[in-house]
């Protein structure tokens, strides 16, 4: 329905933005790893995932990719909902909770406020085989393409042996030399030039 919403910031009562596209004041629920990184007021491009059920429609908003794809891996974990994703998310941000899941990190995770040791240990189990879907880091969030080739020439890497966080290195290295690939097939090929 919604990608991305780009308004005026009017109104910030965490978790609660309200951005004013054209006249039309829209209401997001944002994790508070996501308010931060938005302006206090002004000009915004929010990140949107839409969440309807029988009786409500509520936007969620992200000021990167990574957080809307963290969001949206924790909301397909049985039991958890958006509310306790935004919990989540407020307690760290994408990149954290994607290492915590990697390194199986259950004690990190249970620092996080509405994560107890059961939940953890579901969230390693269910997610971790999931985090090469969370788009790369350092590649603009705004820029979908290029996410998407990069996102691509990791998950190719990852298939030649190489551990996540080699291949997002070497990619972002290969994006450094090429920053306009025309597919995820030439970056890869430039990406294995960097491979440590």
């Amino acid at each position: 329905m919604f990608d991305y919403l780009n308004g005026e910031i009017t109104r910030r009562e965490p978790p609660t933005v309200v951005l004013d596209v054209n006249g039309v004041g829209y209401a997001l629920t944002v994790p508070l790893s996501s308010l931060r990184k938005l302006p206090a007021s002004g000009s915004a491009k929010v990140l949107v995932h839409v969440h309807s059920t029988e009786d409500s429609l509520r936007l969620y908003g992200f000021a990167s990719a990574e957080d809307r794809d963290a969001f949206r891996m924790l909301i397909g974990v049985s039991r958890v909902g958006p509310a306790l994703a935004v919990t989540i998310l407020s307690g760290c941000d994408a990149a954290a909770l994607c290492r915590y899941l990697a390194e199986e990190d259950t004690a990190a995770l249970t620092r996080i406020k509405g994560i107890g040791k059961r939940l953890a240990e579901r969230l390693v189990v269910e997610l971790k085989p999931m985090l090469e879907q969370i788009v790369v880091p350092g590649v603009p969030a705004e820029d979908a393409e290029l996410g998407q080739i990069a996102g691509d020439a990791v998950k190719a890497l990852i298939s030649l042996g190489d551990r996540r966080k080699a291949a997002e290195a070497a990619v972002r290295e290969a994006l450094k030399s090429m920053p306009k690939p025309r597919s995820a097939e030439e970056l890869t090929l430039e990406a294995l030039r960097y491979r440590s």
